[in-house]
């Protein structure tokens, strides 16, 4: 199984998850190339699959900032979930986007090999701590 039915495999189980735990029933995006994974009347949700687990969660700044700007468009709620060796970590962007903005931004040189080739960059980051998510390493499956 290669990296992205990896991925697609997880989705599953975190739609699963999340639709057997809460009443706002999600569904996935049906454009590939959306910024967030998930959605639903009231949410828009993206998933950021980690191979580590850290004692913070990293959110790109981009993702960050586009996303809580399209929730506000959409006059919705923006969820961050991180899924990690751990478990998965939820983080509401909207509830917590000002303590957000507060932390120190990063940059960090990291993979892009989304678009347009499978080159290292430099992205600007926050590192979100455990006392912003509502769900700390829970299991899913």
């Amino acid at each position: 199984m290669n990296l992205k039915e990896k991925i697609k495999k997880k989705e599953v189980q975190i739609l699963d998850w999340w639709n057997k735990s809460y009443k706002e029933k999600i569904s996935l995006v049906d454009d590939e190339y959306s910024t967030y994974d998930f959605e639903s009347d009231n949410l828009i949700i993206e998933v950021k699959h980690r191979f580590k687990a850290y004692s913070t969660k990293m959110v790109e700044t981009m993702k960050l900032s586009v996303n809580y700007q399209k929730s506000q468009l959409m006059n919705k709620t923006f969820i961050y979930i991180v899924v990690d060796e751990n478990g998965l970590t939820l983080f509401n962007i909207t509830k917590n986007i000002n303590k957000i903005i507060k932390l120190p931004e990063l940059n960090k040189l990291m993979e892009h090999t989304h678009y347009y080739s499978d080159t290292k960059i430099m992205k600007l980051h926050r590192n979100l701590p455990k006392n912003l998510s509502a769900l700390w390493e829970v299991k899913y499956d």
